[in-house]
């Protein structure tokens, strides 16, 4: 077999690469082995354009016997699979590519590392990335040196911690040879609301330029480009309708709702103070404020407010907390209900409320929670059969647009996974489709979200693919999602979005989810039944013309003047960075001769000295096998996170082995086992001194500002904690909990997806 189908996979359809004129004006700089970050609409071919110039770098290092091996980073897990298969169609059997999100086994069966370096592409999550670089195993440990080029998709999030910005880290702390480093994006993060004025504004696209170590911007300038992409990639029309809400007058259960939410949050507020005069550490004291002051009907914050609350009171160990729990329960239901009423016929809420109370009154015969069930047969009497204007405006828009259009594809984009399923429910049960069918293909309305397991409305990633299967082949008209395929998901051209009281919010949002209507003649709408969601989505237009305003300036000042410009930032970064280490200098100094005892606030048990607490970006660790002997776990349902990998996560529940009290949570990172302690669980004795001097600190920062300095983790850190688990049985029996757990995780995020196998050879350069 010759060497160009050594790689070949036959289940693969293959083609060959071409590219248009504006996509071959996009990759110059990336040929020309520039660092740079290609900017251009959703749907234009970005991906093919990095694909492109990964092939070529492959081809061209190969040729001058030089080992080549190209990392595409993608933000999300979905993302892999889609993407592996992309490049192997463009590969055409020629290179070995492969896929990686945490949940794949070992095809060497020595580790993922030996299944990265015998690829010529690898496609991973950028956790994955970031912990391989990082790992203690050496089965899994990565350097940048195995890397000729790194090309990171939207890579417009690189900002605050997020791994994109930590791997630009790690390449530019690099001391030997540096990979190309491509970026892609379709909108840069302008914000017209957090800057005031035009040249901020630029300054914040020079920082990401910097961060990324990208001095080069490569769009699309030549007007016989710009025709083109105009022919190829439209770009839809934007419209804005306000759809006014009923009075708590005109809508008996909203004024309801509304009267017992109010009611429901003074009692549990009332719950809370006794809990703080029972247990002085209960909660901070500004913290009881704020949520007392959180106003009910501006229900969407005032959820995040209640989770909050719900988190604190999970982690009390006490028994009077029943009832505050109880509370929150019942809140978060008329919360639910209010969230419904807003875009859904009120019967679809009462139903909604009438079900969930029901179950929350089968646990407990007490008298305060009976609102509901006193008033169910004068709610149910007064209740208005009429659709919110909301309502009748999603259905006439959906009819027009499919009577103008039978062949039409309609995406509807909401912000919250049950309203997804919802409003998919209720357009399949209002049969407004029907006279579009063709044929008897079942539901005409199908729903998508991202693939975690958290909250009642869940979606595996086979569900996930059989829908956008069944849209993109035309069973499914139409389709309701949350953010999950603003970015990059496989969804085929659509006519129509309709943004479901659901604002943008952001220049990059309204460009990612306007980027999903790629047909001719297609169109948004924002369908706003709230001032602030029409507020959200102006200010996001705003953004985006400031947005092309920047690149326009960027052009016409010539690339000379950015790279000067970036430059500046980049010193800037870095004369922040060195006083950042002289700030912890000077606080390690300060607290030189301070050591304290770390001990559970229950039971006065010793865990460990304060040298063992490690820090591990904000999160605080401790990295002393012996923490291990002092601690239970218990297993938890977990949240799966789109972006991180099965290496790192939150695991099991820590409790103190002696009274049982829940002091913090067990987390997998970089491949090593480590508990974190909750800092209101603890308190500090000094080591030295009067140890009647006990401390108490709401805030891990505190601590480190007031009590004793908290180093940054090292590798020897976790080589150290690596093993701690084999020490005796008991440890070896929580390894096991921890291992059941993880694997869970890996179950949860699981994507199927082909496996290619093939050898690479030489690793590329020296390692460390």
């Amino acid at each position: 077999m010759s060497f160009y189908y050594r790689f070949y996979e036959p289940d693969v359809e293959t083609t060959e690469l071409k590219l248009r004129s504006y996509q071959e004006e996009l990759v110059q700089p990336a040929l020309e082995g520039r660092n740079c970050v290609i900017v251009a609409p959703t749907g234009s071919g970005k991906t093919e354009v990095a694909i492109y110039a990964a092939l070529h770098h492959i081809g061209e290092m190969i040729s001058n016997r030089k080992a080549a091996r190209v990392v595409l980073v993608v933000p999300t897990i979905a993302l892999v699979a889609q993407q592996k298969e992309r490049v192997l169609k463009y590969c055409r059997g020629k290179y070995h590519v492969d896929g990686f999100h945490g949940s794949e086994e070992s095809k060497t069966g020595n580790g993922r590392r030996d299944d990265v370096l015998n690829s010529h592409v690898a496609v991973m999550t950028p956790q994955i990335l970031v912990n391989m670089l990082q790992s203690v195993r050496q089965t899994e440990r990565l350097y940048i040196s195995d890397f000729s080029m790194i090309v990171l998709d939207e890579v417009h999030r690189a900002s605050g911690n997020h791994p994109y910005v930590e791997i630009s880290r790690l390449v530019q702390d690099w001391a030997h040879a540096k990979p190309q480093i491509i970026g892609l994006t379709a909108s840069l993060n302008i914000n017209a609301t957090a800057h005031v004025d035009i040249s901020r504004m630029l300054e914040s696209i020079y920082e990401m330029l910097a961060i990324l170590n990208t001095p080069y911007l490569s769009t699309i300038t030549k007007q016989e480009n710009i025709d083109e992409l105009n022919r190829h990639v439209g770009k839809p029309d934007d419209s804005v309708e306000v759809c006014d809400p009923p009075s708590d007058v005109d809508a008996p259960l909203r004024g309801f709702i509304k009267r017992i939410l109010h009611t429901y949050h003074t009692k549990l507020c009332n719950e809370l103070d006794s809990l703080v005069k029972n247990r002085h550490n209960a909660f901070p004291t500004h913290y009881l404020k704020n949520f007392r002051n959180a106003k009910t009907d501006k229900f969407e914050l005032y959820e995040s407010f209640l989770q909050s609350v719900c988190q604190d009171l999970n982690k009390l160990n006490t028994a009077d907390k029943g009832l505050a729990q109880l509370y929150t329960k019942y809140i978060r239901v008329y919360v639910e209900a209010r969230g419904i009423v807003e875009v859904m016929p009120p019967t679809v809420a009462l139903e909604y409320m009438k079900e969930a109370l029901d179950k929350l009154n089968l646990n407990h015969t007490l008298s305060q929670f009976s609102d509901f069930s006193q008033n169910y047969e004068a709610l149910t009497k007064n209740i208005d059969h009429k659709d919110p204007v909301i309502v009748i405006k999603l259905k006439n828009t959906i009819i027009e647009q499919f009577r103008v259009a039978p062949d039409s594809r309609v995406i509807i984009f909401v912000t919250q996974r049950s309203t997804a399923q919802r409003v998919c429910d209720f357009l399949n049960k209002s049969g407004i489709m029907d006279q579009f069918k063709m044929r008897n293909d079942g539901d005409s309305v199908g729903y998508v979200l991202g693939v975690n397991n958290s909250g009642a409305v869940q979606q595996s990633s086979q569900e996930q693919e059989r829908v956008l299967d069944r849209f993109n082949n035309g069973k499914l008209k139409v389709l309701v999602a949350t953010s999950v395929i603003e970015e990059g998901l496989d969804v085929t051209a659509c006519n129509l979005i309709i943004k479901y009281n659901c604002s943008s919010g952001s220049a990059i949002q309204l460009i990612q989810q306007r980027g999903r209507a790629r047909a001719k003649n297609s169109r948004s709408v924002l369908l706003a039944v709230s001032s602030a969601v029409n507020m959200k989505e102006n200010n996001a237009l705003i953004s985006e013309k400031y947005m092309k305003a920047c690149l326009t300036m960027i052009v016409k000042n010539t690339q000379k003047q950015l790279e000067i410009e970036v430059e500046k930032i980049k010193k800037r970064l870095e004369a922040e960075r060195r006083r950042e280490l002289e700030e912890q200098a000077s606080m390690r100094l300060r607290h030189a001769d301070k050591s304290y005892k770390v001990i559970c606030a229950s039971c006065n048990k010793h865990f460990c000295k304060s040298t063992a607490i490690k820090k591990i970006y904000s999160n605080y660790m401790v990295m002393e096998p012996e923490i291990w002997d002092h601690l239970d776990l218990v297993s938890r349902a977990r949240k799966v996170n789109k972006m991180h990998a099965a290496d790192c996560v939150s695991l099991c529940n820590i409790k103190c082995k002696h009274c049982k009290a829940d002091i913090g949570r067990a987390y997998k990172i970089r491949g090593v086992y480590l508990p974190q302690l909750a800092v209101k669980e603890l308190t500090f004795v000094p080591v030295h001194g009067n140890r009647m001097d006990t401390e108490t600190k709401g805030k891990w920062k505190d601590v480190e500002e007031q009590l004793f300095f908290v180093p940054e983790a090292r590798e020897a850190d976790f080589k150290v904690m690596l093993n701690a688990l084999v020490t005796s049985e008991s440890n070896m029996e929580k390894k096991r909990l921890l291992d059941f757990d993880s694997k869970q995780h890996v179950k949860a995020i699981e994507i199927d997806a082909p496996c290619a196998v093939g050898l690479l050879g030489n690793r590329v350069e020296t390692r460390r």
